[in-house]
């Protein structure tokens, strides 16, 4: 399916017309839900596609994830076993970075080691929490 999506720009358009709207509905489902639980602390959402689809919109706050492109390639590569050219397909299929980042509140730079990245994400969450 991947080589597929990330090959075909038609056939990547018609599965996020199919899924897009499950997936949003299922969410604001989840949300609903949760909040009848707790109502008081924030809720993080993790959707790749947030921007491009313009779900971030029901959002307060978005948080962009920032790692230099050669560092997210290589983990790309490593992550799912692809080669090169794979990897190269699938990050051009999405939006650069650098335009997701006009829309962040917040931006973690992921490009170190995982307690550099944990204490940009424990910074964000208190502040949150005063909100």
């Amino acid at each position: 399916l991947r080589k597929l999506i990330f090959n075909n720009k038609n056939a990547k358009k018609k599965l996020e017309k199919i899924l897009h709207p499950l997936i949003f509905q299922w969410e604001k489902n989840f949300i609903e839900r949760y909040r009848e639980i707790d109502s008081e602390n924030p809720i993080i959402v993790d959707a790749a596609l947030m921007i491009e689809s313009g779900s971030y919109t029901r959002y307060e706050k978005i948080i962009v994830v920032h790692v230099p492109l050669n560092i997210q390639k290589q983990r790309l590569m490593t992550r799912e076993n692809i080669s090169e050219n794979d990897a190269d397909r699938i990050i051009k299929s999405q939006m650069p970075v650098e335009e997701k980042i006009k829309f962040a509140d917040f931006i973690i730079d992921n490009s170190k080691n995982l307690s550099f990245t944990e204490e940009q994400v424990i910074k964000i969450a208190r502040e949150l929490q005063c909100c």
